[in-house]
């Protein structure tokens, strides 16, 4: 039998997939009930609180009878403290209708009541300076600020209507109000208090003849029902506020969430990504020191594995290796007790992306015939460089082609088939492998395509003879070639 062969470097198939984040209202009787069973919390010993009223501010917003007006302040902020915002909405809205933002971020929680409305945030722990924002249809707004640290979000929100007290039911409890009204107001805080700190009433002034005053009252108790929070009885305003815990002294929290270290742009399919320290946090922001659990991994880059036990709330050194390319990809961890954690990753390329540095898969950077793919592929160290080419030969009517190519590990979304045809498709098509080419010797036929597989005498290459059994030849003739494929 006369075989005939071609060795072809033909055939590159790209498939890509698109990857795809106030009623003005009086509130007496009710919400004082509300309030008694919200802070009922249990006290904690005096001597294990370290809270603290940072810094107050306030800031008056616009004047104006028509358009959304706004208040707006900038203030440099410690990361993880708390920031408490009290704003007064005049005239032609409700507080229900104001919108806050923290740098851009809706609040962490927020309550309104007639005219006015009060709002908190935790600062991320990189945050230096928060730009606080409160507008709504309004004809003016104010905003009264407080900044706290060493406080835990575990309370909630309170609040009572015009006239009404607001009183603690456990020791250790921040309560901070703010009276919104029109006409004049008098905001008043009573009791023996730990840390305290009073805002003047700001007056705003809105459509003539009404006019607003926004003012602040806080402190923290010392004991049961001894911090108190009240205002002029009027029938035409609210008081609001609201309570937090403070953090014990004697040590932070138990684990409510976990921060990673920044990794850098790009990384690549099957590298690892070294030197990552991961860190427990409370639910004030600081190192959960008492956790010494492990974490395991996840995410959209295809991380898997489980950490090392934490020390002090903190691992470092930690490696991970990324499985899937794309762009904006996150890793992300968890103890497995709801409490997670999670970084964004802007760019994990495949094997061939950083291979090419930029180049295409189908294209020919140095034109020597050989698509940039199929390079790659067989083991050149880059697009611009020379690759080894197959040879072929023939024995007792089968086709042999040898060659050397990259394993599987290396390949990443790159694959390397055998194909075959006795009349180079025209009529009898091209028939592929069903598997890639194989990191280890295969004598059982893949669509008549046989593997023997040396890895060590090229090493890092793998040295393949693929074998064309004679069965797949018509008229004497035999086709064999090599496809370059970019799996999405």
């Amino acid at each position: 039998m006369i075989i005939q062969s071609l060795f072809s470097i033909l055939d590159y198939h790209n498939r890509s997939k698109t990857m795809t984040n106030i009623r003005r209202s009086t509130m007496k009787s009710t919400l004082a009930a509300a309030l008694t069973s919200l802070l009922a919390l249990t006290a904690v010993s005096m001597a294990q609180i370290t809270p603290s009223i940072v810094k107050t501010a306030t800031a008056a917003g616009g004047n104006t009878t028509s358009s959304p007006s706004t208040a707006a302040l900038n203030t440099s902020v410690t990361g993880g403290n708390v920031l408490v915002v009290g704003a007064y909405i005049d005239a032609n809205s409700t507080g229900a209708g104001a919108t806050f933002t923290f740098n851009g971020n809706a609040p962490t929680g927020r309550i309104s009541s007639g005219r006015g409305a009060m709002a908190y945030y935790r600062t991320n722990a990189q945050d230096t300076a928060v730009t606080i924002s409160v507008s709504g249809n309004a004809s003016s707004v104010g905003l009264v600020i407080w900044e706290l640290a060493n406080v835990d979000l575990t309370l909630g929100v309170v609040n009572a209507a015009g006239g009404d007290t607001i009183t603690t039911t456990a020791a250790n409890t921040f309560v901070l109000g703010t009276a919104f009204r029109n006409g004049n107001a008098t905001l008043t805080r009573t009791g023996a208090v730990y840390d305290t700190t009073d805002i003047a009433p700001y007056a705003i002034l809105g459509n003539a003849p009404v006019t607003g005053v926004i003012g602040g009252a806080s402190g923290l108790a010392e004991t049961a029902g001894s911090q108190n929070i009240s205002w002029n009885n009027d029938t035409d305003g609210s008081v609001l506020a609201f309570g937090f815990v403070a953090r014990p002294a004697s040590g932070p929290g138990p684990v409510n969430s976990f921060t990673i270290s920044g990794i850098s742009s790009p990384q690549t399919v099957g590298t690892p990504i070294n030197n990552i320290t991961i860190t427990a946090r409370d639910a004030s922001n600081a190192t959960a020191t008492g956790f010494t659990g492990t974490v395991n991994f996840g995410g959209t880059g295809g991380f898997t594995g489980t950490s090392a036990s934490f020390t002090a709330g903190v691992l470092s050194g930690v490696s991970v290796t990324p499985t899937v390319a794309g762009s904006n990809l996150t890793f992300t961890v968890d103890d497995g007790a709801s409490h997670t954690g999670s970084t964004s990753i802007t760019t994990i390329q495949t094997q061939y992306q950083f291979w090419a540095g930029g180049a295409a898969f189908d294209a020919d950077a140095n034109s020597d015939g050989v698509s940039n793919g199929m390079a790659f592929l067989l083991g050149a160290v880059s697009p611009s460089t020379a690759v080894t080419l197959p040879t072929v030969s023939q024995s007792g009517g089968d086709l042999i082609m040898d060659f050397n190519c990259l394993p599987d590990a290396a390949r990443g979304n790159a694959t390397l088939l055998v194909e075959h045809s006795s009349d180079l498709g025209l009529l009898d098509a091209w028939t592929a492998t069903s598997n890639e080419v194989p990191d280890a010797t295969n004598a059982i036929p893949d669509n008549d395509v046989t593997f023997v597989v040396d890895t060590i005498s090229v090493a890092p290459l793998n040295k393949i003879t693929a074998t064309i059994g004679s069965a797949a030849a018509a008229g004497n003739k035999l086709f064999g070639r090599l496809k370059a494929v970019e799996m999405p």
